[in-house]
């Protein structure tokens, strides 16, 4: 009498989204004859064969335990059948990384973001987890995103940022970066109240100093300097002042300020 093809075992499987392998399956008949083999998964549609070849290829929807099953048919309708498991995983994003950023305070720089997925880029979301109040960013939602750092003028200090990005299934990836403040010298006020001129801001500590009024250097008349406030003292002449407009820069150690203008009566 005919007999039903013998299947053999097929081991339980585990891959992520987008991985891909291919198992043989061996089969036997007695009598010889041809065997069709039938491959199916009870959730979707992620299995095929070639021949013996059981190729296994989940995609985003598969993901969780499956039950697959392969039958093996004889020419007179005798069959056999194995099952397994294939249990998907779901994708996990990656993002680019982001070199450290030495920048300026008051001068603001973009930096564009990517991010990626074995799963696919529809659903990643990008977000700051930490960093510094002057950095931003804008989420673009096609696996990229647009980073802002602004640090206000009288900015001294940078810090470190993470960007992390979240894939639909809630897989997490992120990337860190350290802001540097570039060594800047900032002025936010000048007076003159006779004999004192006063400049506050910030990064006036240093070595090699220049204090420019209206184009001369009155850095020799220094009374006080710390790192935030300047004090000068003479008169309008010794330190070059005028009626009206007057102009003041610092250059310290080669960095330029900004010019700051301010009125004398």
């Amino acid at each position: 009498p005919n007999s039903a093809p013998t299947i053999a075992p097929i081991a339980n499987q585990t891959l992520s989204i987008g991985q891909t392998t291919t198992v043989n399956v061996k089969v036997s008949n007695n009598e010889g004859k041809q065997i069709l083999l039938a491959a199916s998964c009870d959730k979707g549609n992620f299995v095929r064969l070639m021949q013996n070849a059981l190729t296994i290829t989940p995609q985003a929807s598969d993901v969780g335990t499956n039950s697959c099953k392969v039958t093996a048919t004889d020419e007179f309708g005798l069959s056999n059948s194995t099952s397994f498991t294939v249990i998907v995983l779901a994708s996990t994003p990656s993002i680019t990384p982001i070199p450290d950023q030495e920048i300026k305070a008051g001068e603001p720089k973009v930096i564009r973001i990517m991010a990626n997925d074995p799963g696919g880029s529809n659903g990643l979301k990008f977000s700051v987890s930490s960093g510094p109040s002057f950095v931003t960013l804008i989420d673009n939602g096609n696996a990229t995103a647009t980073l802002l750092i602004a640090p206000p003028i009288n900015q001294s200090q940078g810090g470190r940022v993470t960007i992390e990005v979240t894939n639909s299934f809630g897989q997490k990836a992120n990337t860190s970066f350290n802001i540097l403040l570039a060594k800047s010298v900032v002025i936010t006020v000048a007076n003159y109240t006779k004999p004192t001129l006063f400049v506050a801001g910030n990064g006036f500590q240093g070595t090699n100093i220049i204090i420019q009024v209206n184009g001369k250097d009155v850095a020799s008349f220094i009374v006080n300097r710390v790192d935030t406030a300047i004090t000068l003292k003479g008169t309008r002449k010794k330190l070059n002042l005028k009626s009206g407009n007057n102009q003041i820069n610092i250059i310290l150690d080669g960095v330029v300020s900004n010019s700051f203008n301010f009125a004398v009566r």
